[in-house]
């Protein structure tokens, strides 16, 4: 708080993203996404990725399930930007739930509303996705030209909606160091 009784919702405080004395809720907040493209990886991974959770969260499942999922949003009411997260499937109050370590992105825009209003740790980086005859291949590097991640999915099938619904039920708790909330999955 700064000297007056000045309370801002982000730094600087007296000239905050939204305004110093407003106060933006995720609840009020609407973004839609036309023409989205993706590509997701489930996998299982390391019993190391229990160092990323924070307290209160457990491992869902031994071995762990992670994913990793890359976007294009070509219009989207945050300008079109590429984004790249990263899930561990954890268990919070006897529910299974993903927790995100990791989000990044390719505008200023899509940073400042996902750290502003839903405290989701995003930082900015160059991602991609490219498609070559039946391959999708998706990339993310900080800095760009660094690779971190490439993702390489050749689709065969459609999965089947049980193994989406095993996944990724339709009321999933997603969590976030800052923000914890419920999101309906939709996957056509």
């Amino acid at each position: 708080m700064l000297k007056g009784s000045r309370e801002g919702t982000s730094i600087p405080l007296d000239a905050g993203l939204y305004g110093a004395s407003m106060q933006v809720l995720a609840k009020d907040v609407v973004t839609e996404y036309i023409n989205c493209e993706a590509v997701m990886a489930f996998f299982t991974t390391s019993e190391e990725v229990d160092a990323l959770l924070p307290e209160g969260l457990d491992l869902y499942s031994n071995p762990p399930n992670a994913a990793v999922f890359i976007a294009n949003y070509p219009y989207s009411t945050l300008g079109p930007y590429y984004e790249m997260f990263s899930l561990i499937q954890v268990e919070f109050n006897g529910s299974m739930g993903y927790y995100i370590p990791y989000i990044y992105v390719t505008n200023d825009s899509a940073l400042a509303a996902g750290r502003e209003v839903v405290g989701a740790p995003k930082k900015l980086a160059n991602i991609g996705i490219v498609k070559e005859n039946d391959t999708i291949l998706g990339y993310l590097e900080r800095p760009k030209g660094k690779r971190l991640l490439s993702l390489s999915v050749k689709p065969e099938q459609r999965i089947s909606d049980e193994l989406i619904e095993s996944l990724m039920p339709r009321r999933l708790e997603l969590y976030s160091l800052a923000y914890c909330h419920q999101s309906r999955v939709v996957m056509d």
